[in-house]
């Protein structure tokens, strides 16, 4: 016998219907529930990732394992890193997996970084290639051996050559690698090179010596002219010469760190009393950060940024001695013999990383700091707060391509000689060769 339920009105329903309006109903709620749980978790990822108090070895942090020692360089690239060794560049995910790497046979490798492309180049020799995650895209060879060399944001690129008849020569070639511009150096050598954000200039530090004394020059080209359109002279040796922007230059040197564009050369820090132990540029060319250590007092370090305008933003009298520095247009950090240390350009402490291993190289990128030390390379939110030792928690694996031989994780630094200049990398190491 059917069940009805009694209606105002006098009307019946079989109770089947309300049975059913319930389950309905039930499946709802069950819905909404786990939606809720999904947002809670991520609400706790997020704010376990923001680095909110202290954090501890949990899995959160990808490690990959690699040598320290055998990485030459470590750069940002298309949201991961490239990390360049004796005979490989190998590109590794924020996820922390190797999802390609590129073998090599440089005697003296470097590269150049801008977005998802690499420029690899063999220091003294005279191949280069531009390459990717997927890939070689170009390889090819110049005529004379490079010196140094830069990658524009716009794809082009620029390669300093030590050629037979004259000093030096500067050649860029644009993104479908043909020639664009050409300059003959006859009395300098180059020794720093950078394109402009827009593509449209290139620069160059040249440097020579008259009389037993050492002089340089900063010269800035529009690519469709044939000589500068502004050159500069200094007293000293350049370092490092780096586009901030379209129009503007910054200009490292022994003696002084210095601003130029069309119109003027501006004396920004002067460097008589301190050496530069290390500088880094941040990835849009925004800032610059140095690392002053004053003559005589190895343990007297401090910590400064330039804007692009050559405004000084930040200026920290620092603890101890540090490493390693980098920087991005927010933050900078200092990497110690214990631990790495974050800070906004007001000067707050707002991430600190302390580890068992001393970090030997670290980069920041967005949010994230990645630390390279003995063991791996870890990434943490530049604002984490990390008591612990986190490293080697996980063994991430070459892809199964690759053979025993070019295996990046077993490649060691090798001995190699740098052409005759003073090179200072994009990320601060001084390296200094005889003439050969």
């Amino acid at each position: 016998m059917e069940n009805w339920d009694v209606l105002e009105g006098g009307k019946k329903r079989p109770a089947v219907r309300r049975q059913r309006k319930a389950m309905e109903i039930l499946r709802i709620v069950m819905i909404v529930l786990i939606i809720l749980m999904v947002l809670f978790f991520f609400a706790r990822l997020l704010s376990e990732r923001s680095g909110a108090g202290e954090q501890t070895v949990d899995g959160e942090h990808y490690i990959y394992q690699i040598d320290a020692d055998s990485v030459l360089d470590m750069k940002c690239c298309n949201g991961g890193l490239a990390v360049l060794t004796s005979n490989s560049v190998l590109y590794v995910s924020r996820s922390g997996a190797a999802s390609h790497y590129n073998g090599h046979n440089y005697s003296t490798p470097a590269m150049c970084v801008s977005d998802d492309r690499v420029l690899l180049y063999d220091r003294g020799g005279k191949n280069y290639r531009i390459e990717n995650e997927n890939g070689i895209l170009y390889d090819s060879e110049t005529d004379a051996p490079i010196i140094t060399a830069a990658l524009g944001d716009k794809k082009n690129y620029a390669l300093a050559l030590k050629t037979a008849d004259t000093q030096s020569s500067l050649v860029v070639f644009n993104q479908k690698f043909n020639l664009a511009f050409q300059w003959q150096c006859a009395s300098e050598y180059i020794v720093s090179v950078d394109l402009s954000d827009n593509g449209k200039g290139v620069a160059a530090a040249v440097m020579s010596a008259e009389q037993a004394a050492v002089y340089s020059k900063v010269h800035l080209f529009h690519l469709n002219g044939t000589e500068p359109y502004a050159s500069y002279d200094f007293d000293y040796a350049l370092m490092s010469v780096d586009f901030m922007g379209s129009s503007m230059a910054s200009i490292l040197g022994d003696n002084g760190v210095s601003f130029a564009d069309k119109a003027e050369c501006i004396l920004a820090l002067d460097l008589t009393a301190s050496e530069a132990r290390r500088y880094a540029m941040d990835r849009s060319g925004k800032t610059m950060a140095l690392l002053l250590t004053k003559y005589g007092s190895e343990q007297a370090s401090q910590l400064k940024v330039f804007d692009r305008r050559g405004n000084e933003t930040f200026s920290r009298d620092l603890p101890e001695t540090a490493n390693w520095i980098t920087v991005s247009s927010r933050y900078v950090a200092a990497a110690y013999e214990d631990r790495t240390e974050v800070y906004n350009f007001s000067g707050d402490v707002v991430g600190s990383i302390v580890s068992n291993d001393a970090p030997e190289r670290i980069l920041i990128d967005g949010g994230s700091i990645y630390i390279l030390s003995a063991n791996g390379i870890s990434v943490y939110s530049t604002t984490a707060h990390v008591a612990i030792d986190a490293l080697l928690t996980e063994n991430t694996t070459v892809p199964e391509t690759a053979s025993a031989a070019d295996d990046p994780l077993s490649s060691t630094t090798g001995a190699s000689t740098l052409p005759p200049v003073a090179v200072f990398t994009e990320e601060g190491t001084t390296v200094y060769s005889a003439e050969g």
